[in-house]
Parts: structure tokens; sequence; C-alpha cells
């Protein structure tokens, strides 16, 4: 095995804890404290990569197809170089310790699984075709396409589902790894991803008619949401008496409703 003082690109391959705790321990910090501090240094670093994980498996579960995860993005652990992880003896150890020691960890892996659920309990979402509500090809719809969210409509002739995935504005990382072979240093990568608020889904072109109704089923309705097709054929809030409101919907990571039949 290399030896990370004299390579210093065997290190950067590491995975995040990896060179956390090895930066800690070359610090000659005591154990307990290198610990606790190696806890919130990787909270930190891993802060972006745990809303990606989350906005990568609401697109799956939206989707058709297989879902596909690995158990240690359920588990918030970050990657290492890949070559080498075709070879068992190369992975990590699946860190189950994490739910139990890192509250973010925890927290991260109930709304990852929360997202997960919908699959099994929306039937819609593995048997229902797909419909784009606006079409990029067609200027009218264009140019109502918003550049942050990706709507879906999943209708299996029985049940209807409207998926709304946050995607802000992240920065092209195509290159990133050949850049971090030839570069003395290695690049940054930083996605925004801001919460979209009030955001009306345009319907018109849908034949979706005014006055459909849907409920909120994701993690992050704050209890019993409705929505409905108002007359200018938008997705907005409705009142518990049943009357639109002019408020649209709040995406942090992803948003999923259910027609209410």
């Amino acid at each position: 095995m290399p030896n990370p003082d004299q390579d210093w690109r065997w290190l950067g391959n590491q995975a995040v804890d990896v060179v956390i705790d090895w930066t800690l321990q070359k610090m000659g910090l005591p154990k307990n404290e290198r610990q606790a501090l190696s806890q919130k240094l990787y909270n930190t670093a891993m802060a972006e990569a745990l809303e990606q994980f989350q906005r990568i498996a609401a697109l799956e579960i939206a989707i058709p197809g297989d879902p596909n995860f690995d158990l240690h993005d359920l588990l918030g652990q970050a990657g290492r170089e890949d070559p080498k992880l075709k070879y068992l003896a190369n992975r990590e150890l699946y860190r189950y310790d994490w739910l139990d020691s890192n509250p973010v960890i925890k927290t991260y892996h109930d709304k990852l699984a929360s997202y997960i659920k919908l699959r099994k309990i929306l039937p819609v979402l593995n048997t229902g075709s797909v419909v784009f509500p606006l079409d990029p090809t067609r200027p009218a719809e264009a140019e109502l396409i918003s550049p942050m969210i990706l709507p879906l409509i999943r209708d299996n002739g029985k049940d209807q589902a409207i998926c709304l995935v946050n995607f802000g504005n992240p920065q092209n990382s195509w290159d990133t790894w050949q850049q971090s072979q030839n570069s003395p240093e290695y690049p940054e990568i930083h996605s925004q991803q801001p919460k979209v608020e009030n955001y009306k889904l345009p319907l018109k072109f849908t034949g979706i008619p005014v006055g459909t109704r849907y409920k909120s089923v994701d993690p992050e309705a704050h209890g019993e949401e409705i929505y409905g097709v108002n007359p200018n054929q938008e997705l907005v809030k409705m009142n518990p008496d049943g009357t639109f409101t002019n408020q649209g919907i709040n995406i942090h990571i992803a948003r999923t409703l259910l027609r209410i039949k």
C-alpha cells in the first residue's frame, strides 16, 4: 500500500472519512477528541452529497424501471478510487454503526428510505406510463419550463401521480476526474441546490381537467397538503374549504402528489 506521507495522490483517492481520520491522527489529537471532530467534519464535507443522493433516489423512484441503490449510499458513505472497487477486498465496510452514532446520517437515511418506500406504497410508480407535462421542442411549452424542476406524471389508467424533482443549478462536473489526474490540485465541485418555493406546475397542455385534486405523499409534506388544478390550469395549494389559494408548492429535494379519486 502506498504511503500517504509520500504519495498525496493515493490519499486523495480515498474515502472522505479515511482522509479525515488520517489527518486528525497526524495532528496528534487524543482519540476521544478525534472521534467527535471526525464526525462533525464528515457531516460538513458530505452535506451537499447527501442531498444529491436524495435527489438521485427521488428521480429513480419517479421514472420507469427498477431503482438501483448501493448500500453504501443508503448509509451516507462516500466513494473512493473507482477502478479498485471492482475487488471486494478494497471496498469499505458497511457502517451500520453510523445510524446509532451519527444523528445527521440517521436523519439522512430515514429520509432516503422514505423516498424509496414510495415505490412500494404507490403502484402507479411501478406500472404507470410517463407523461411530460411540458414539451421542450414546442416554443409555447418550452418557455414555461423551470430550469430547476423536472416534472413527471405517472398514470396507469387507475391512479395518477405527479413527481417534481428539484435539480437546482448543479455545476458541470463531467471533466473533473480527468482534471484530478492531470493537475496537482483537486477541483472543487459545488452543487447549488436552493429550495424552490411557490412553484406552480403548468398543466394546460396535459388535458387534466380543472378541479382535479392531489394529496402530498412525500417526506417533505407538513401534514396533509391538498393541491388542485386552478382555472389557470396551474397546480396550486387548496384551502380546507376546497377553494384555490395563490400558493404553489415548495420543493427542497422532491415532491410526490397522488390524485384524489
